[in-house]
């Protein structure tokens, strides 16, 4: 699971409270096997989840910190990682072609080059990125061949 700095914030005050409590039902010799369940239920319990009588909610059906985050209820929604870009025929031989005459090209030939092969400019330097660490690595592993 991968967590922005910002989720990881939120989190932080509900895992201090998990670990807390925790440490209290280890120190209380309590069942090993009971504690994610005591622990849940007693978390629930002290951010006001849930509440007692007819009416009350089940910790499945609840709103957590936890379960906010991880739907992206709680106020923003997470941001979609960008689907892997497959260039064709013609666009792989064209930045290939041009990668050899010059590794290392600058904005303005950066931007024409994104134009000829109909990409975007940021696709286009970060293929270049990856093609130059390509080249590095080919390099190294060259030299560590028996």
């Amino acid at each position: 699971m991968n967590l922005s700095l910002r989720n990881m914030r939120k989190l932080r005050p509900l895992l201090e409270d998990w670990l807390v409590y925790a440490e209290t039902v280890a120190a209380n010799g309590e069942s090993i096997k009971e504690l994610p369940r005591a622990l849940s239920a007693n978390l629930l319990n002290q951010r006001g989840s849930v509440t007692s009588g007819p009416n009350s909610s089940t910790a499945a059906n609840s709103s957590t910190p936890i379960n906010d985050l991880c739907s992206g209820t709680s106020g923003q929604s997470l941001r979609k990682r960008r689907s892997r870009t497959n260039y064709d025929a013609t666009q792989r031989d064209t930045l290939e072609a041009f990668f050899n005459h010059t590794p290392y090209p600058n904005k303005e030939t950066l931007a024409q080059l994104a134009v000829a092969v109909k990409l975007n400019p940021y696709i286009v330097k970060t293929w270049f990125c990856n093609r130059r660490q390509k080249v590095r690595r080919e390099r190294e592993f060259t030299y560590y061949e028996p």
